[in-house]
């Protein structure tokens, strides 16, 4: 996730929420082609089908899950290069002891996607 500063008041608030890219492709497109042969012993054919899209900015909901660390299972290896803005450092009251959590970076989860499916 990545902030910033949408109407540019120096503040991260409610008024700099937008929406990230959009599911609609730029274009999308579709080949078909289709072959007969017919013989003495039968007939043989081929159909095939391509099509795909191009452009849609998508939400990855797999990597979201895989590196947002929001459970109690294997992450991705990328989770590894995460970092935060700044150290936080807590120091319990009680025990005086003091607990260290590194700078982490959180995870996009908006990828560019292009397909081209094939079907035969």
């Amino acid at each position: 996730m990545r902030f910033n500063d949408r109407n540019g008041d120096k503040v991260l608030n409610d008024q700099d929420k937008d929406f990230l890219g959009s599911p609609i492709p730029d274009f999308s497109y579709g080949f078909n082609a289709d072959v007969n042969y017919k013989s003495a012993i039968g007939t043989f054919d081929l159909s095939m089908i391509w099509q795909g899209s191009q452009g849609n900015d998508i939400y990855n909901n797999s990597r979201y899950w895989g590196e947002g660390m929001y459970h109690y299972y294997n992450n991705f290896a990328s989770t590894l290069d995460r970092y935060r803005a700044e150290e936080l450092v807590f120091k319990n009251p009680v025990s005086g002891e003091t607990t260290v959590y590194p700078k982490i970076q959180i995870p996009i989860s908006h990828v560019l996607c292009s397909a081209i499916p094939i079907k035969i």
